[in-house]
């Protein structure tokens, strides 16, 4: 793998939607090249005969079983005592969330 070019980090930035100073791109340039460099010595390992496996400890979590306790349950009524904004039941707030596009 060779080195990015400064319109591939250009790139990369856009989608990443980061927007980048020169000092910044020639430094994530450097850091990616690197970054490929060793993922393409990795894909020259031969792992042919290599068992796929997602950890190699042997260990798995230890939950436990959820218990419902009607003493620690809130009624419906009691959830939305503090509050005098309600909605079918459901607390009313404040939209977060805009409807115009982000695309650019």
């Amino acid at each position: 793998m060779g080195k990015l070019a400064g319109i591939e980090i250009q790139y990369l930035g856009r989608l990443a939607n980061l927007h980048l100073s020169s000092a910044e791109k020639k430094i994530l340039g450097h850091q990616l090249s690197e970054v490929l460099a060793f993922v393409g010595k990795l894909a020259k390992i031969n792992t042919r005969n290599i068992e796929p496996t997602s950890q190699t400890t042997g260990l798995s979590n230890r939950l436990r079983n959820d218990i419902k306790k009607a003493d620690y349950t809130l009624t419906t009524e009691e959830a939305l005592s503090g509050t005098n904004k309600v909605y079918n039941n459901f607390f009313v707030v404040r939209s977060i969330l805009s409807k115009r596009s982000h695309n650019k």
